[in-house]
């Protein structure tokens, strides 16, 4: 399989400007342990996250290194997803691991 991340890649200064532009909450990571628990920690109480890393794949209905994470399970969840998270809302819930 060739590359297929050929999309653009930000760097933090990039992402930290677009995200106070939008008043969008948010914190930065150095430690995979401490991300992976704050992660956890967030979908149990059915929060969204956005997580973002690498590049952005190319392509029609590529979304790459952009994940949205939720708990599946929690009550209300598939119904919020579908009727609130549009394609802007989906780039306001950006996290990026430093």
């Amino acid at each position: 399989m060739h590359q297929h991340s050929l999309g653009p890649k930000y760097n933090n200064s990039d992402i930290e400007k677009e995200l106070k532009s939008r008043n969008v909450s948010y914190k930065k990571f150095d430690d995979d342990a401490e991300l992976i628990s704050e992660i956890v920690d967030d979908l149990v109480v059915g929060r969204v996250i956005g997580f973002y890393q690498v590049r952005s794949e190319w392509g029609p209905g590529a979304l790459g290194g952009r994940s949205i994470l939720a708990h599946p399970g929690f009550p209300g969840m598939k119904g919020f997803l579908q009727t609130k998270m549009d394609t802007i809302a989906i780039e306001n819930f950006l996290v990026r691991k430093s």
